[in-house]
């Protein structure tokens, strides 16, 4: 890690930045699900995974942590490229959330839809529009976390 931020600011601003990321992509895949046919809302297509269920609360819990994990690797990255700061965070967050995005899409597409124990969830509803759904929320996603950030690094002195 450069000398941009110490350990602990670091870590906070990973935190709020992930939880700040996350929150904006299951706003944004909850607006969409409501126009779309097929399920696109991530916290209730991985909380049915892991219930069984109709779980959208195991699905929030799970997708904000890993937004928050999320949150630390992409600003370890940001950091790695050129230091947590702006305005450079917002595009480089974007390009990381749409390389994410596509790689998730992929993943979830061809690999969990085929096993996903709802129907609704099965890769033969599957199509190219929910993937781009996906790249979408993940994108934002990397804008946000980009953006929170690159201005809380900015307020830190980093």
């Amino acid at each position: 890690m450069n000398d941009s931020l110490p350990l602990l600011p670091f870590l906070i601003t990973a935190l709020v930045a992930g939880l700040a990321g996350g929150l904006a992509m299951n706003t944004l895949m909850r607006i969409l699900s409501q126009k779309h046919a097929t399920p696109v809302d991530m916290t209730k297509v991985v909380g049915s995974l892991l219930t069984r269920g109709d779980s959208t609360a195991a699905g929030t819990a799970v997708h904000l942590t890993c937004g928050v994990v999320f949150g630390l690797l992409y600003l370890w990255g940001l950091d790695a490229i050129n230091g947590v700061s702006m305005p450079s965070a917002i595009p480089i967050g974007l390009g990381f959330g749409i390389a994410h995005g596509i790689f998730v899409s992929i993943l979830l597409m061809y690999l969990v839809r085929d096993v996903h124990p709802r129907t609704e969830n099965r890769s033969d509803n599957v199509t190219f529009a929910i993937g781009l759904v996906y790249v979408a929320g993940h994108a934002t996603y990397g804008f946000t976390v980009g953006l929170v950030g690159g201005l809380l690094a900015m307020g830190l002195g980093g």
